[in-house]
């Protein structure tokens, strides 16, 4: 059995191959998400390569398609069956509901941060929600979330670049940086909260 930690890695360093993408800012994030499960630097490279070879059957760094959703979501689900109970539990329990919307999330981020959300992404979060009966009204959100934080951040980039003083541009920012906080705040409630939504 895989511990939670590397299964979470696995994870979203598979995700992350469904639309034929692998770039420096995608391991930069998966770097940081590392990071934060204490997973280390040399076995987090290692997930990489695995996820990488076992989902493109050319060379790792070229990609002939833009949709490897099959390949990822059978990666995935192979990944699943070795990893922590509550990611492998299908049953309709309330129990972990809140942890794998949490990973839904983490997995939508991912999914923005190139700009644009994949229709290949979107086929291995949808076939993840269904498994573990997270319902589509949660994935809206989340979706819908992703995109007004990545608009506010190109908002804030916009504001630095006007012609007004200092003061008022930090000004500006700080109001920025509180909406992206309280959309922030509003997504850990919805995760939390996902036992309650009929």
């Amino acid at each position: 059995m895989l511990s939670e930690e590397t299964t979470l890695l696995k994870i979203y360093s598979l995700f992350v191959l469904a639309d034929g993408k692998w770039t420096p800012s995608i391991k930069e994030n998966l770097d940081e998400i590392a990071k934060s499960l204490k997973v280390n630097e040399n076995e987090a490279n290692e997930i990489y390569g695995d996820s990488r070879a076992s989902v493109w059957s050319s060379l790792p760094d070229v990609n002939l398609s833009d949709d490897y959703s099959f390949e990822v979501i059978s990666e995935i689900e192979d990944v699943l069956n070795m990893g922590p109970f509550w990611l492998r539990d299908t049953s309709n329990s309330k129990s972990y509901k809140s942890e794998r919307a949490n990973v839904l999330w983490n997995m939508v981020l991912l999914g923005y941060d190139d700009g644009k959300y994949s229709g290949p992404e979107k086929k291995v979060i949808e076939h993840l929600a269904i498994k573990w009966k997270i319902k589509p009204i949660i994935l809206t959100e989340f979706m819908d979330t992703a995109e007004t934080l990545k608009m506010l951040e190109r908002q804030k980039d916009w504001i630095k670049t006007t012609q007004q003083e200092y003061d008022e541009i930090s000004k500006q920012l700080e109001i920025v940086d509180q909406n992206i906080k309280t959309m922030l705040d509003n997504a850990r409630i919805t995760i939390f909260g996902v036992n309650d939504i009929i």
